[in-house]
């Protein structure tokens, strides 16, 4: 791996499952992109995602990575964890990115953040929900369960023509 790859993505990881001491969930097929320069966070994001039985994870150290990444990638992932604050973009800036290429429009995209009074410059800005810093196993959780029920909402409008308005 070249230099500028390792640092772009820091970590992939794939359940092994029943090698897994995780019990299959209700997550175990999503795959989930962590956007955060704090590898602290990262960490903890990731290790809650392992707990709750997250199937697939990817974490990225800045949002200039994420548009490479998601062009590399065969199939878009279940959810997009991304933070506001980092060294080389913003957060808003690259949702409303994210928000303007159609490949990437129906995306669930989380705001992590501590500034959780944003929450209107957030949803204005195109991300589908916040989960705010510091969080808990349940928030996360609550997130995960809310990005599937925005993909099936989405996948619905798709087959029925009706427009989907679960967001927040």
């Amino acid at each position: 791996t070249s230099q500028p790859e390792a640092r772009r993505s820091r970590h992939s990881r794939r359940a092994r499952g029943a090698e897994s001491k995780q019990q299959p969930t209700q997550f175990a097929g999503a795959d989930v992109v962590v956007v955060d320069d704090e590898r602290v966070i990262v960490k903890m994001v990731m290790r809650q995602l392992a707990r709750l039985g997250v199937g697939l994870t990817h974490s990225l150290d800045d949002g200039i990575h994420l548009m490479d990444h998601l062009e590399s990638r065969a199939t878009l992932p279940s959810a997009i964890l991304l933070d506001i604050t980092m060294p080389q973009s913003d957060g808003v800036s690259v949702c409303k990115l994210l928000r303007s290429d159609r490949r990437f429009a129906n995306l669930p995209v989380y705001a992590m953040t501590a500034n959780v009074e944003g929450k209107a410059a957030y949803e204005l800005a195109g991300f589908t929900g916040l989960l705010g810093k510091p969080f808990s196993k349940k928030s996360l959780s609550q997130v995960l369960q809310h990005s599937q029920q925005v993909v099936a909402a989405r996948n619905a409008a798709l087959a029925t023509g009706v427009e989907s308005t679960l967001h927040f």
